[in-house]
């Protein structure tokens, strides 16, 4: 008897065959920073890891960005360029999200940089240890003043487990989703997007795939570069939208619930909330932001902190937390925060760094 003979391929049909997906796709959403698109894109295809594809979601820019990328797509096939109206930063996430082909995904803010061994390293990290996520330490600079500003993701030891085995990796890891990697599968499975129309996206989203990832690593090396300081950004201006922070948490909350998780991770939970909302806010919204917007934060934060942990006061995370008395004291009862806030930024900063009120935790404050 004969062999049957094999199938026609796609090329014999006269069609091209169907592309093999990259191991990695990269979604950098663009949004009019034409200064500094060139730098972040010609890092990303400098890589040493080649099996990528960089998907660019150009998010209504009316600067000239759109012309860099049409230059950049016509000479580099690894590059894909999609154009929408503006949505936000989420929305062009979700959005390169839905078009990337990638074993893994990450996120490149269009206005910071990464090492040209950064995906290298972090897929091969991923791939050796059969990693959900791997996170690398980040760096941030200010190019104005020259100053660097290192964020280190937490001790070594606490990481290469998954939540479960080590819960405060939700303390002691930041929510940015830009010095990270992850399992595409992770959105996929669960459906879950960066919530669109609010700021600290990655607050509600970075900790939810954190839940259901298989294991989570760590490269001790500073791959990512976090630019600060640039006019326009949300950095620059998020005083604006604090709170926001509320809302973000509250999204978190009903994904933990909805996957019967909020009462397992209840203390590191509550740690996060306490950290992003007062203990980290000391440095920055307490000082500089009008006095009506400081009340009505304090009113909302400790509506929020009543709701979800009731005797939160009282709870020894507090008290471990609270390093000093001072702090505990400020921080639990909104009567003294808000006169705390009341005080002049330059007497508040200095105030705060005698009575030991700024926080000094590992978790970089969601930006």
């Amino acid at each position: 008897m004969g062999q049957t003979p094999a199938p026609p391929s796609p090329e014999e049909h006269g069609r091209p065959a169907p592309l093999r997906p990259p191991a990695l796709s990269i979604i950098v959403p663009v949004y009019n920073t034409a200064p500094f698109l060139r730098q972040c894109l010609d890092s990303l295809l400098a890589q040493s890891f080649k099996d990528l594809e960089i998907v660019v979601v150009d998010d209504g820019s009316t600067d000239d960005s759109p012309q860099i990328l049409a230059g950049y797509a016509e000479a580099h096939d690894a590059l894909t360029v999609i154009r929408k109206p503006n949505g936000g930063l989420a929305d062009a996430r979700n959005v390169g999200l839905a078009a990337a082909r990638g074993d893994y995904v990450g996120f490149v803010d269009s206005d910071d940089h990464v090492s040209p061994v950064m995906f290298e390293r972090m897929y091969g990290c991923a791939t050796a240890t059969d990693s959900d996520i791997v996170v690398c330490r980040m760096m941030g600079f200010d190019e104005v003043t020259g100053t660097e500003c290192p964020y280190e993701e937490g001790p070594s030891s606490g990481f290469g487990a998954d939540l479960r085995s080590s819960p405060f990796l939700l303390v002691t890891t930041s929510p940015s989703a830009c010095n990270k990697i992850f399992r595409r599968s992770l959105f996929t499975e669960r459906h879950l997007t960066f919530p669109v129309g609010i700021s600290f996206e990655d607050l509600a989203t970075t900790y939810s795939l954190f839940a259901h990832a298989n294991r989570i690593e760590k490269l001790d090396e500073f791959l990512y570069f976090y630019r600060q300081g640039r006019g326009g950004s949300i950095m620059s201006t998020y005083g604006r939208h604090y709170e926001d922070l509320v809302r973000a948490l509250e999204i978190m909350y009903d994904r933990f619930s909805a996957d019967g998780l909020l009462e397992t991770f209840r203390e590191p939970i509550l740690e996060l909330a306490l950290v992003q909302l007062i203990l980290g806010r000391y440095a920055d919204f307490f000082p500089y932001t009008p006095m009506r917007a400081k009340s009505a934060y304090v009113d909302s934060v400790f509506r929020h902190l009543d709701r979800h942990f009731p005797g939160w006061r009282h709870d020894r995370l507090v008290a471990r937390v609270c390093t000093t008395w001072w702090r505990r004291a400020i921080s639990t009862h909104p009567v003294l925060l808000k006169l705390y806030a009341a005080l002049p930024a330059r007497v508040a900063l200095s105030l705060s760094r005698r009575l030991g009120m700024f926080w000094s935790g590992q978790t970089e404050l969601a930006p």
